[in-house]
């Protein structure tokens, strides 16, 4: 295929997908669960990185790029946090439609391309400082250099496999079972293939039905090349497993899970694969993916039955690891975000397939318009056009990842946000910052209503290093306030209760685990606001804004600005009022 028709049918998807994955991303504030490497980063040397495994779960590749990164005396800021896991996502948009284009053709391969671009699972994990996309990346890799492997027998396919395949594994442990599934069905086939025996004439009706084809004589030059590839694959993973056995082991008995997943986890998964919280175009699209498994078959048994193979692999070896969280759709649907990939070019062939009722042209009409009408209004259906994406600098939060549920509709935000409204739209700083993803709902709720960019400030110092240079970040500390593109700073001196007020209105009922671990968690956080607020009024006088009854103060950053006296170098509080 020259590079010109490429070109025609790969471009557009592979432009919209990537702004899609761009969209609004120098502006997110990074939270939660993104910001275990960056400790990790801060805190260990680069040989401790590359064989420790935490129980703060942090990706020990990216974690060592981000270690060299600072050790070259880079400052770093969130797209270089991001820039490894935003290449995987393009890379992924760009290489699974053209391996796809040769089993499927390049009319399913162009569908493919849009469903992989539009993907909100593909696009959102493509964005965080996370491993799910690097882990999605290589896991398929993996599994297509394997086959290839398998129907070519050539070695240089196999020696990506194995290379894929750790690689994989080095990313994210729970690529094992995915990394590993191929060999079962190379043992299946084998096992249906074997001749003599009671069940002989069943297992080659079986084999038959499955592969289209007669079963093949026994071949021991198949056997041993599958032993070798296996050998190469856990030599790649003792490679780093083995110097990482201690911390390994502890990680294992600290992240073993007690709850399993539920038909709710599963309908949730469904809805998140599926791109909607809607039942009709989640029916719709796994409706297409069972009808392009079955397209598929027609044309290429074995590699339908290897996918298979595949997905249940993947769902057997996580109800059997039962790694923690598996419970929540959420981080169910990202421990099997690898099978996503052959599910959607299931939906593309299940879209591009000619329709049985048409008849000539217009089952050639029909299976050119379907996608034209259906992958809009999967879009349209979907979260991607929604509030929550296309606005505000929280949209990495735990929140948008659950699509698959509504944000209840909370109560107004306090007045003085609306008093900001008076002045030049700028950005704000929101102080104290709790990190996580579960806390701090209230900042994006006010930012829904008061339309400013915000920049966070942590309660924790540990993120307050000279080597980060953040641009939504910033230290808690009044001289890198005023520092700062920021106009206002809002200093929150009952946090948690701004947080179970906003609950109440929402509806939210917290359990009484979650309303002991908020506790713990903030705390402190009151009590060092107070502290702050009184440290900013002894250097700035008085706020500018009050709510004493809600314990938000607001200081004016352009005005003291213009009358303090300018920051020295290094200043941590800066002077104050003379």
């Amino acid at each position: 295929m020259s590079r010109r028709r490429i070109g025609l049918w790969l471009l557009p998807a592979v432009v919209a997908g990537t702004a899609l994955r761009l969209y609004l991303l120098p502006g997110q504030v990074a939270g939660g669960d993104e910001l275990h490497s960056v400790r990790a980063a801060l805190r260990l040397p680069l040989g401790s990185i590359l064989i420790t495994y935490l129980p703060a779960d942090h990706c020990l590749p990216l974690t060592a790029f981000y270690r060299l990164l600072l050790e070259a005396g880079v400052e770093l800021h969130e797209m270089h946090l991001r820039s490894p896991v935003l290449a995987s996502g393009i890379a992924l948009l760009i290489a699974a439609p053209l391996a796809a284009a040769r089993r499927a053709g390049t009319p399913a391969a162009a569908v493919f391309a849009w469903l992989v671009a539009t993907s909100p699972v593909l696009v959102l994990y493509s964005r965080i400082i996370r491993s799910y996309m690097p882990l999605t990346l290589l896991s398929s890799a993996a599994a297509w250099f394997f086959y290839r492997f398998v129907e070519s027998g050539r070695w240089r396919h196999g020696a990506l496999y194995a290379l894929c395949g750790a690689a994989a594994v080095y990313v994210h442990l729970l690529a094992v079972p995915f990394v590993l599934a191929p060999f079962a069905f190379l043992a299946g086939r084998r096992l249906l293939a074997a001749r003599g025996g009671p069940l002989a004439a069943r297992r080659a009706a079986l084999y038959r039905w499955l592969f289209a084809v007669e079963p093949p004589a026994e071949s021991g030059r198949d056997r041993w090349r599958g032993a070798l590839l296996l050998g190469a694959i856990g030599a790649g993973l003792a490679a780093f497993l083995i110097p990482a056995r201690a911390s390994l082991a502890a990680l294992i008995a600290a992240k073993a899970a007690t709850a399993t997943p539920s038909w709710a986890t599963a309908a949730g998964v469904l809805k998140l694969h599926g791109g909607s919280a809607e039942l009709l175009p989640v029916l719709i699209f796994w409706a297409l993916a069972l009808r392009g498994a079955v397209v598929l078959h027609r044309r290429d048994p074995q590699g339908v039955v290897y996918a298979l193979t595949l997905i249940g692999g993947q769902i057997a070896g996580l109800l059997l690891l039962r790694p923690t969280g598996m419970a929540d759709p959420v981080i169910c649907s990202r421990y099997l975000i690898v099978i996503l990939p052959p599910v959607l070019l299931a939906v593309a062939c299940g879209l591009t397939a000619p329709w049985r009722r048409s008849t000539g042209g217009g089952r050639l009409a029909v299976a050119r318009l379907a996608p034209l009408v259906v992958l809009p209004f999967l879009v349209w259906r979907g979260p991607l056009l929604g509030e929550r994406f296309y606005s505000g600098s929280f949209m990495h939060r735990n929140d948008v990842f659950a699509f698959h549920r509504p944000i209840p509709a909370g109560g107004p935000m306090p007045p003085v946000y609306g008093m900001l409204l008076r002045h030049r739209p700028a950005p704000i700083i929101e102080y104290p910052w709790p990190t996580s993803w579960r806390y701090g709902r209230v900042f994006p709720h006010y930012q829904q209503g008061h339309g400013r960019a915000v920049i966070v400030s942590p309660l924790s110092h540990a993120l307050a290093s000279d080597r980060l240079a953040f641009r939504n970040m910033v230290a808690p500390q009044p001289a890198a306030m005023r520092r700062s593109r920021a106009a206002f700073v809002v200093v929150h001196t009952r946090l948690e209760e701004e947080e179970i007020a906003l609950e109440r209105s929402q509806g939210r009922v917290a359990s009484r685990r979650d309303r002991r671990q908020r506790q713990r968690a903030l705390a402190s956080s009151s009590r060092t606001a107070r502290d702050f607020a009184r440290r900013l009024r002894r250097l700035w006088g008085p706020p500018d804004l009050a709510d004493a009854q809600r314990g938000i103060y607001v200081w004016d950053l352009e005005r003291l600005r213009r009358e303090l006296p300018p920051l020295e170098a290094g200043a941590v509080d800066g002077p104050g009022r003379r």
